[in-house]
């Protein structure tokens, strides 16, 4: 199995990403102290495992992950990549390449990835103890690891021709197994003194394993029963819902009916209170118009009174007239009675009888005069004279408000 190429991304001072290719036979990488080459080896132990940073030179995992510097800032991770040759088929694994990868964040999580694929480091490194890859075999020697064979002592010689022999991964997987039959055991143990601890109570469980199994039997025919009595309340209850729906359409068609009447009502009782406003307004126009008539008649009747109390006046003024005129005529006639005639009757008996037929209350006064009273010569014409009725004088009449 032979090493093709190694990959490196912000691995320590591998800021670019870096590919180093190994086309076969020995390959020496060659440089001044500081340029890097250790970190090449410290590259390889990390993606194959490598778990402790005093391995690589360090204090913290998080130290492999390049800092940064003057012109380019700190990387975010670190990821390397090796690649290996696997025709021959030594890795237990159907491909005739191997990419093993590691990448590390800056919180401390680190993936491992076979061909692209996530795995465990556990799963890798039982790949790898079939090749003698692991961190601490013989396929990886540092400067001081030649110093440690050259004086090792026979128990750690023995372990290295045992890795070489390829015995140490059988040994490992042996002590592997040898753990988990001493686990098992004191499962086992553990597990006797259980039953030991269980077993008296054993008959009092089983007792309890009838009761519970009886419960449950009860419980499902009690499940049964229960569904048993909702299907019938379902059923129930679908009928009842049924009903209910086929009277709310009922009802639903008996409000659509009413509604229907109301609006009918709604639009009679419009109309009715439109003739009524309309009777309304009749009544009131004839109201007005019977008001003004009776302002009307208030006047006509004020106005009538007022004519009548004229006419009455005007009456009284005639009838003052008329005794004036017969006062002033019975006058004339006193008069004429006194003055002389030549012969016959005095002129004023003349006069009063062609005016007899005119003025009754001068007759009156002719035969009164006759008789001696009226018209006595003897007494003076003031005495004769009959003293004037005074005239009331007429109000002023005002025109009703």
């Amino acid at each position: 199995m032979f090493l093709r190429s190694l990959s490196l991304l912000g691995f320590k001072t591998f800021a670019r990403p870096t590919e180093i290719r190994f086309e076969g036979g020995v390959t020496a990488i060659v440089g001044p102290n500081g340029s890097g080459k250790t970190n090449i080896v410290d590259s390889i132990k990390w993606v194959l495992g490598s778990t402790q940073a005093r391995d690589l030179r360090g204090k913290k995992m998080e130290e492999v992950i390049y800092v940064g510097g003057e012109r380019r800032s700190r990387a975010a991770y670190a990821e390397v990549t090796v690649v290996f040759d696997n025709t021959a088929g030594r890795l237990p694994v159907d491909y005739h390449e191997v990419a093993i990868k590691r990448r590390v964040e800056r919180n401390g999580e680190s993936d491992y990835y076979l061909n692209g694929t996530r795995v465990r480091r556990r799963d890798l490194i039982h790949i790898l103890a079939s090749t003698g890859l692991t961190v601490d075999s013989y396929a990886i020697i540092d400067q001081h690891d030649i110093e440690s064979i050259v004086v090792c002592t026979p128990a750690e010689r023995r372990a290295l021709l045992e890795e070489a022999a390829q015995v140490r991964g059988v040994k490992a997987r042996r002590q592997e197994a040898a753990q988990r039959l001493s686990e098992l055991a004191q499962n086992l143990l553990r597990l006797e003194d259980l039953r030991s601890e269980i077993e008296p109570r054993l008959e009092i469980v089983r007792g309890q394993a009838a009761a519970a199994k009886e419960a449950a039997e009860t419980s499902a025919r009690l499940e049964l029963l229960r569904g048993s009595i909702v299907w019938e309340e379902w059923r129930e209850a679908r009928d009842a819902h049924r009903r209910a729906s086929s009277q709310a359409q009922s009802l639903e068609k008996r409000l659509i009916e009413a509604r229907e009447q109301a609006q009918s009502a709604e639009s009679e009782f419009a109309a009715w209170r439109s003739e009524m406003q309309a009777a309304q307004d009749r009544r009131l126009g004839r109201q007005n118009t019977i008001g003004r008539l009776r302002l009307g008649l208030a006047s006509a009747k004020h106005s009538l009174e007022l004519a009548e109390e004229r006419a009455e006046s005007h009456r009284a003024m005639a009838e003052a007239l008329r005794r004036d005129d017969v006062e002033n005529a019975r006058q004339a006639v006193a008069a004429e009675a006194l003055r002389p005639s030549p012969g016959g009757f005095p002129p004023f008996l003349r006069r009063a009888r062609a005016n007899a037929w005119r003025w009754p209350a001068r007759g009156a006064a002719a035969r009164s005069c006759s008789g001696g009273r009226a018209g006595d010569p003897a007494r003076p014409a003031s005495q004769n004279a009959t003293r004037r009725t005074p005239t009331r004088p007429i109000a002023p009449v005002r025109a009703p408000r």
